[in-house]
């Protein structure tokens, strides 16, 4: 029995086996309701194919209703398992008692829902590595890429699989809100990292507070019912263009929950940030036309504070007027200091160069990780919670192709220290029938005889279970990462390793420490020029 090593070994021999009955996608209600809610080219491009020819050996899509993004699937050799009575899948007819069956069938698979779309569309929205003048351009031009597309897909699926619960604050609740301890913080999302988020700040929110029928907070609370924050998000109410609301930058822990905020500003016909950053030049996109422009935003008669809050996107302030708006002006206060000032009005201190730099490099984490510090990532990498992960999806994998993958000397290894010698004699005498003799051992047994004999005993599972544990024992992410990938993969961390490893990096701490080892005379060329 020929043991694959690697699972990037296992898909490439079942590309060359090219075996199996293909059949069209057929997807469950469930599903096609939320390709009918996401509305994108993605979703579009998916429910044109359903029910189309036959290419396909994964079908009856559905999801997974265990997590947030991934749907199940059915395999089409399996479909012989699940409806016995059928012989002819591609011709018969399936009753709706069939179809229950499918969908409900033990034999279900499940995988992420990135994957399935690379693997319909055959890797068109594969990550690709651009260069920083690609990407200067394609924000520039507002172009997405394939990656950037089936990200957005991502994200509007993973929401719509959580309910939301918004809440709309004013006047001094959104002084509590803002507080770090008002949060479910999971270090994953620009939430927790908000640079506004700290006790000090609380005098500088006051400005907020101050002017409670001009600004309000749109806070979205945990779906677990401890009404702990994981989003939240400025609502302004605008003096131009009169009598519209502007939602300001979108703060969350996950960044699928930018999708709610989205879909709440529509409902309620506001207008709001096409992307969600600091910068006053961004679009602002109209629910109304549809349409995303550079547009003119203003706030008059703003009541003044001693101190101010720093701005994502109405930061120039004129406090005699008490005017607030994105349009830049010499005359008027830039909005963007932690520390409860303007622009220009003190100097940073290290603590302060370092909090702004970390918060930099959390805005575009995975372009610094690849670019700056790849070797610093592996150390604040959850080996544990990534390993669990993953060996999970390896026994998966393992236990649906074992007699393929799990090495006979392991299983006859395991059955030996799984039985007594009396147990195990019984067993291969009912085998081998007039072939056993006294000599006779479970070596003695073919590849057929045993899987029959595990079969018997019912411990498939636990054989690959056990095969796993034993082939990952004191295995890192990173040790997993170069099998997979190799050493070159590893070091340069490519988009690949990235998206294997990403929400198992305490991106906090990595990007904190790598700020606070840089020069204090770059910091000040930084933030201070």
């Amino acid at each position: 029995m020929k043991i694959i090593n690697t699972y990037s070994d296992f898909i490439f021999s079942k590309l060359l086996e090219n075996n199996g009955d293909k059949l069209p996608l057929r997807f469950s209600a469930e599903f096609k309701d939320m390709l009918i809610n996401i509305n994108d080219n993605i979703s579009n491009r998916l429910l044109n194919l359903e029910n189309g020819d036959s290419n396909y050996t994964k079908t009856y899509i559905d999801i997974d209703k265990d997590s947030d993004d991934k749907i199940s699937f059915i395999v089409t050799t399996k479909l012989n398992d699940v409806l016995p009575h059928i012989e002819d899948f591609k011709n018969s007819w399936f009753s709706e008692n069939d179809i229950d069956k499918i969908f409900n069938a033990r034999q279900r698979s499940t995988m992420k829902i990135n994957r399935f779309i690379n693997e319909i569309f055959n890797n068109e929205y594969k990550s690709v590595k651009l260069s920083d003048e690609e990407k200067k351009h394609n924000r520039e031009k507002g172009i997405k890429t394939k990656p950037q597309e089936l990200e957005e897909f991502v994200n509007k699926y993973k929401s719509l699989r959580k309910p939301s619960k918004f809440e709309l604050l004013k006047g001094d609740d959104i002084i509590t809100a803002y507080n770090y301890k008002s949060y479910d913080i999971n270090d994953m999302g620009d939430l927790g990292t908000s640079c506004m988020r700290h006790d000090r700040c609380e005098g500088y929110i006051k400005f907020y507070a101050k002017n409670e029928d001009k600004v309000s907070l749109l806070v979205l609370k945990d779906r677990e019912g401890n009404d702990k924050i994981i989003g939240r998000a400025l609502v302004w109410k605008l003096d131009e263009p009169e009598g519209r609301y502007f939602m300001d930058r979108i703060y969350t822990n996950y960044q699928y929950d930018v999708e709610h905020f989205k879909r709440y500003a529509k409902e309620n016909k506001w207008l709001y940030k096409y992307r969600q950053n600091m910068s006053e030049d961004e679009y602002i996109y109209d629910t109304i036309t549809e349409e995303k422009t550079n547009m003119g935003l203003y706030v008059y008669n703003f009541i003044d504070n001693d101190q101010y809050p720093y701005m994502d996107t109405l930061k120039f302030y004129d406090s005699d007027s008490g005017t607030l708006t994105n349009i830049e002006d010499y005359n008027y206060k830039k909005l963007e200091d932690t520390q409860g000032g303007y622009e220009g009005e003190q100097q940073f201190t290290l603590d302060e160069m370092i909090e702004m730099y970390t918060e930099c490099i959390l805005s575009d984490f995975e372009y610094y990780a690849q670019n700056y510090f790849p070797y610093n990532v592996w150390d604040y990498i959850d080996d544990i919670r990534f390993l669990e992960d993953y060996k999970n999806h390896e026994y998966d994998y393992y236990y649906d192709d074992f007699e393929n993958v799990i090495d006979n000397d392991f299983i006859v290894k395991y059955i030996n220290n799984f039985l007594t010698d009396d147990e195990l004699e019984d067993h291969i005498k009912d085998i081998l029938g007039n072939d056993y003799d006294d000599s006779s051992t479970v070596d003695d047994l073919n590849n057929d005889q045993l899987l029959d004999l595990v079969e018997k005993l019912n411990i498939k599972e636990e054989i690959a279970n056990e095969y796993v544990n034993d082939r990952y024992s004191n295995y890192s992410a990173k040790d997993i990462m170069l099998d997979l990938y190799g050493r070159n993969a590893v070091d340069n961390l490519n988009d690949d390793v990235y998206n294997h490893i990403e929400n198992y990096i305490d991106m906090d701490e990595c990007a904190r420490d790598y700020a606070s080892n840089e020069d204090e005379d770059y910091l000040r060329d930084l933030y201070e020029n």
